[in-house]
């Protein structure tokens, strides 16, 4: 019986590995050199602070945010950061009106 018990919880245990879902914060971030004024624009799901302590800038160069927005993607492994969503929505052609009861 104790057995069967540590199967079933194992099971279970996998099954929730295999259906879980995550969302995370995807980050733009602006590199710039000050010397030659150059910058390279980064995405990445590590902010301006985490990103300059994972990797290494040069002494002359910034980092800054830019934008940011949510994903809803399982990002194992090392897929890239989802695509930034589109922002120029445009308004509905077509005006609802309330039902005139």
């Amino acid at each position: 019986m104790y057995r069967l018990w540590q199967l079933l919880v194992f099971v279970f245990i996998i099954i929730l590995v295999i259906k879980s879902q995550a969302e995370y914060r995807a980050f733009e971030l602006k590199i710039e050199d000050a010397q030659t004024g150059k910058f390279q624009t980064v995405f990445s799901n590590l902010d301006h602070l985490q990103y300059s302590r994972y990797y290494v800038l040069a002494k002359n160069e910034s980092i800054s945010y830019v934008d940011s927005w949510m994903c809803y993607e399982n990002m194992s492994g090392f897929k890239s950061v989802c695509r930034k969503p589109d922002t120029n929505i445009q308004p509905a052609s077509t005006v609802l009106k309330p039902n005139s009861n």
